[in-house]
């Protein structure tokens, strides 16, 4: 269950769950990372190292997406938490 603080708005509190934490998310967030590369023309030349850079800032955007940037929202509404980094991370 998500604590909300006292500024924190009431939509937060209906959320139960992230969906970070379920495996078909994560999943179904590579395959469109994959359809993503795909598109851009980025067949060859991608190894795992690089993979990983890619679906590590997939599952943080918040690491490249300013407060400002109308996603915030949209990411937040979403389930992507704005204080929880993963990959054992030193945050």
């Amino acid at each position: 269950m998500i604590k909300m603080k006292p500024n924190e708005s009431d939509w937060k509190s209906k959320l139960l769950f992230s969906p970070e934490d379920v495996t078909l998310f994560n999943s179904a967030r590579l395959l469109i990372l994959f359809e993503i590369l795909e598109n851009l023309g980025i067949k060859k030349g991608i190894d795992l190292e690089r993979l990983s850079y890619y679906d590590f800032f997939a599952a943080n955007p918040f690491l490249i997406i300013t407060e400002n940037d109308p996603l915030w929202l949209d990411l937040e509404i979403a389930g992507f938490e704005t204080y929880t980094i993963g990959y054992i991370s030193s945050s």
